[in-house]
């Protein structure tokens, strides 16, 4: 999971495994304050969603003054009654985006991973050319 702000500010990320145990060797060497969790199914759940919100975006939003965004799809596991909760006393307004919309109106999605996975994907089309590809 990622998240960013208009002002090009981004949080750490949020790696989640598929995976009963976490190992050692998974969460070395990552960016400075990655969290990592396992949750059963490897996506994003309700206690995942959860752990998310309290432990990077509300202790990072605490610290900014004013009316606040939260920008989500529509993943039924983001609309959360402790979230949605925790928003309203620290005044963040969460919007949720309409249903399978997210390619089109999710701003990251939009602008930062759209053109992230295009030159990617150049720079494996070049590589494939090369003798060691």
């Amino acid at each position: 999971m990622i998240c960013g702000n208009a002002a090009g500010e981004i949080l750490p990320p949020y790696v989640n495994y598929k995976s009963d145990n976490m190992w050692s060797t998974w969460t070395e060497g990552g960016p400075p304050g990655t969290r990592y969790n396992r949750p059963e199914s490897g996506w994003f759940d309700t206690s995942t969603f959860e752990d998310w919100f309290f432990s990077l975006v509300l202790s990072t939003l605490r610290r900014q003054e004013g009316k606040k965004l939260l920008i989500g799809d529509n993943l039924s596991s983001h609309i959360n009654m402790e979230v949605l909760k925790a928003c309203k006393s620290h005044n963040i307004a969460f919007v949720a985006l309409p249903p399978n919309s997210t390619h089109l109106t999710q701003p990251l999605d939009v602008a930062y991973f759209r053109p992230l996975k295009l030159r990617w994907r150049q720079i494996l089309d070049q590589w494939k050319e090369t003798p060691e590809g």
